[in-house]
């Protein structure tokens, strides 16, 4: 198996594995600003420890979307320097998620990056 290969696997690893297990755990609950939708949707934050740093990722599941409905998940990661809520309030995808009827989960970095250096 090729770096590049081995290095998307755990880069996938490690931002989908704390996705997939925590999932309405320590939901902390946000509407998005009435501009942005004319439903009540929300966004929720969770947070995982991992090898002794604390994760968070602020979900978005537009009301829209049933429970027991296959629908997509984009994950939508913040430049360096920002972090999940600036990101989120400057992105079109949760705009776009609401109108499609998708999940967005907007990862935090590490100290605002994502190991830069």
């Amino acid at each position: 198996m090729g770096a590049n290969l081995k290095a998307f696997f755990a880069i996938s690893l490690f931002l989908f594995v704390p996705l997939s297990g925590c999932i309405g755990q320590g939901v902390n609950e946000v509407s998005i600003d009435e501009q942005q939708s004319s439903e009540t949707d929300i966004f929720s934050i969770h947070c995982e420890e991992y090898d002794g740093l604390e994760r968070c990722w602020k979900l978005l599941v537009p009301n829209s979307v049933q429970s027991d409905t296959l629908v997509p998940l984009v994950v939508d990661i913040h430049g360096y320097t920002q972090d999940m809520n600036r990101h989120s309030n400057t992105t079109d995808f949760t705009n776009i998620a609401i109108e499609e009827g998708f999940i967005v989960a907007y990862p935090n970095g590490y100290e605002n990056s994502w190991n830069a250096g």
